[in-house]
């Protein structure tokens, strides 16, 4: 099979997906705004998760995950940041919502699939809500929904793991909550073993135009990735006399 067609064929099997997402869960918008906590874990959550693994298949990306996996009720889940393929390669850990930016809810098309996805927005621009911001995120994580954060709080190219943004960290050991830490990497495409000079086929920093990288991506046979997972709990970490986001930054 060509790679065009194969694209072709997966942005037909996506779309399909995504308009399938749209009319399941648009129902439930009304109430999500009066009951965001209960249906962001038994409505959206769920379908997110199944959405996600959906998505894997179309594009024939595996998710090859090892470390310990605690089975807490609800944690936080920290991973790096250089795709937004990361997203559907996170939820092969486990079901869980995401901490997004005002910036992608007022993206036209993206901000609509982000409300759906249960994602909780916050400005970082400016610390101004970021007590509220904070809070929301801490009854998330209470209600026994897992919340994903890239601490680095932006896409990178992925040579290093830049120092990780404090707010959202403080948060979880406020509550002492329990940690997962995923590192990703993308080893193979097609094949072909991702290096410095082929990891832009995966890897997206806002380089260049997502659409365009996107319809590239779909070109390709298949995608492996591997997660290596660790866990903390409160008590692991509120023994080291460092900030957490040091600690969690050293691991």
């Amino acid at each position: 099979m060509s790679p065009v067609i194969r694209a072709i064929l997966k942005a037909v099997a996506f779309s399909s997906l995504v308009i399938c997402y749209f009319v399941v869960l648009a129902p439930f918008y009304p109430l999500l705004k009066l009951k965001p906590f209960w249906v962001r874990k038994h409505i959206i959550t769920p379908a997110l998760y199944q959405a996600c693994k959906i998505f894997r298949f179309i594009m024939n990306i595996k998710v090859e995950i090892s470390g310990d996996l605690k089975q807490f009720d609800s944690c936080f889940i920290l991973t790096n940041h250089s795709s937004y393929l990361d997203i559907f390669v996170s939820t092969a850990i486990r079901p869980g919502i995401f901490i997004s930016t005002v910036e992608v809810k007022s993206t036209p098309f993206f901000g609509q699939i982000a409300e759906l996805a249960g994602c909780i927005f916050i400005e970082r621009r400016s610390r101004k809500n970021l007590a509220q911001e904070t809070a929301e995120v801490m009854r998330a994580v209470k209600y026994g929904i897992n919340v994903f954060l890239y601490p680095e709080g932006k896409f990178t190219n992925g040579n290093k793991v830049i120092f990780f943004r404090k707010p959202f960290l403080d948060a979880g050991s406020e509550i002492k909550a329990n940690y997962v830490l995923a590192t990703a990497n993308y080893r193979s495409v097609s094949g072909e073993s991702v290096n410095f000079h082929n990891k832009d086929k995966v890897i997206w920093y806002r380089n260049s135009s997502f659409w365009r990288h996107f319809w590239n991506v779909m070109k390709e046979k298949e995608i492996i990735v591997t997660c290596d997972l660790s866990t903390s709990t409160a008590a692991d970490y509120q023994t080291q006399s460092m900030h957490i986001s040091e600690y969690f930054h050293q691991i």
